[in-house]
């Protein structure tokens, strides 16, 4: 009955709840328009799981817009002193990406099953698609990656994978390999094989 996108809906209003108490309290109608619009864009640019062969996810941006373009990085670098500036742009790109941190992280956690240790989990297999979690990403950047090589430690459980980064993450560079320990990387697809 609409479960999934209700708790999406109710992890941005925890979300902007929180954010509100604070500083949105302060900005004006179209001001507060424009960052339930970026709130929104950070939602629908989220990875659904079907990825192409050149890495691309397949976002909600999307099947709404009937469109593969790329979202942009945003047009500056905004700290938190941005939130007492007089430019009220930099304040709501500000808030954007406070948003975009809090939410991308519970979202990810929603992701990530964590079990207590009882019982064997399956393994990342070669083949499977994640997203690569990077520290200093932009707002709507998601890493994707395909996994081509395990590495087991000596008690024959997989620590590090080596990924495949498409160049849509990187469009200067045309794909490159990167070896990432298992706690930076989220499992979206699992592979068929």
């Amino acid at each position: 009955m609409g479960g999934v996108w209700e708790r999406l809906i109710r992890s941005a209003r925890t979300i902007l709840k929180g954010m509100g108490q604070k500083h949105c309290a302060r900005l004006s109608t179209s001001q507060l328009r424009t960052l339930f619009y970026e709130v929104m864009a950070v939602i629908n640019s989220r990875p659904l799981g079907n990825v192409s062969e050149d890495d691309l996810p397949l976002t909600p941006n999307m099947l709404l817009t009937m469109k593969s373009q790329i979202t942009l990085p945003p047009p500056a670098d905004f700290c938190d002193s941005d939130l007492y500036s007089r430019k009220r742009w930099r304040v709501v790109q500000e808030l954007a990406n406070q948003f975009w941190g809090k939410w991308r992280s519970e979202y990810l956690q929603t992701l990530q099953v964590r079990q207590k240790w009882t019982s064997e989990s399956p393994e990342v297999a070669v083949g499977d698609i994640v997203h690569v979690k990077e520290e200093n990403s932009f707002r709507n950047d998601w890493a994707m990656a395909r996994i081509i090589e395990t590495h087991r430690s000596r008690d024959g459980i997989v620590r590090s994978v080596t990924l495949r980064i498409g160049s849509r993450n990187y469009p200067n560079v045309k794909a490159r390999q990167l070896v990432r320990p298992l706690s930076k990387i989220v499992v979206l697809v699992k592979s068929s094989m």
